[in-house]
């Protein structure tokens, strides 16, 4: 955009003459590098605050774990890391299982005192 510009603005001033024609092509020509002059300070604006949100999420575990990175344009080059520690399923029914028996052999010796 930056370049278009400067053409247009060369454009600009190697037109000479005194006619009207001339004179409003110059003109159209300085508004136009005008105009390209600002959206490309817009773009640059535009690049330089812009920032990106990164999330990555694990869905579909016992719970659900995610983690979001905010990158600029500014922003070390980083390596996205997510870890995430779940319950074992298995685990778990071993912890029940194992709590079951231990209340059936409570209530086996209270029975047994009775």
């Amino acid at each position: 955009l930056e370049r278009q510009a400067a053409g247009f603005e060369a454009s600009a001033t190697q037109t000479t003459g005194g006619s009207t024609a001339t004179m409003e092509a110059s003109q159209r020509a300085r508004l136009q590098a005008a105009n390209y002059r600002y959206a490309a300070q817009e773009w640059r604006d535009l690049a330089r605050d812009s920032q990106v949100v990164i999330g990555l999420s694990t869905p579909g575990a016992l719970t659900d774990a995610a983690r979001a990175w905010l990158v600029t344009v500014a922003s070390p080059p980083q390596m996205l890391d997510v870890r995430v520690e779940t319950l074992s399923a298995a685990r778990v029914l071993a912890a029940a299982a194992v709590a079951l028996g231990g209340l059936l052999a409570l209530a086996a010796a209270l029975w047994r005192l009775l």
